[in-house]
C-alpha cells in the first residue's frame, strides 16, 4: 500500500533512531504499529474499574482445576513422574 507522508526530515530522522530501523519505511511502519499497540493498552487500562466478575464462580473453577490430577510429562501412561509434585525435582 502507498501512502504519502507529510514528517519533516528531523521527524524522520528521530523515528529511524527511535525504532532502530534502517530505513525511513520501516521506521514508519514501526511507529505506527507501537502506536496501535500503546492505544490499545490505553484501552485496556482504562477498563480496569469497570469490569465486573464473579469471584464465586472464579474461586469454584479454580478448585476444579486444582482437584484435577495431573496429566503425565509428555502424555506417556504410567510414568514414574506422574505423581510428582510440578516444580519439584527429585533428590
Amino acid at each position: 500500500m502507498n501512502l504519502t507522508l507529510d514528517l519533516t526530515e528531523p521527524e524522520l530522522l528521530e523515528l529511524r533512531q527511535r525504532t532502530n530501523a534502517t530505513d525511513t519505511a520501516g521506521a514508519v511502519a514501526r511507529a505506527a504499529r507501537e502506536f496501535l499497540q500503546t492505544c490499545r493498552l490505553r484501552e485496556l487500562t482504562s477498563m480496569g474499574g469497570q469490569l465486573d466478575y464473579d469471584e464465586n464462580a472464579y474461586r469454584e473453577l479454580d478448585a476444579a482445576e486444582l482437584e484435577q490430577p495431573p496429566s503425565p510429562p509428555g502424555g506417556q501412561e504410567g510414568s514414574e513422574d506422574r505423581n510428582r509434585p510440578i516444580g519439584r525435582h527429585p533428590v
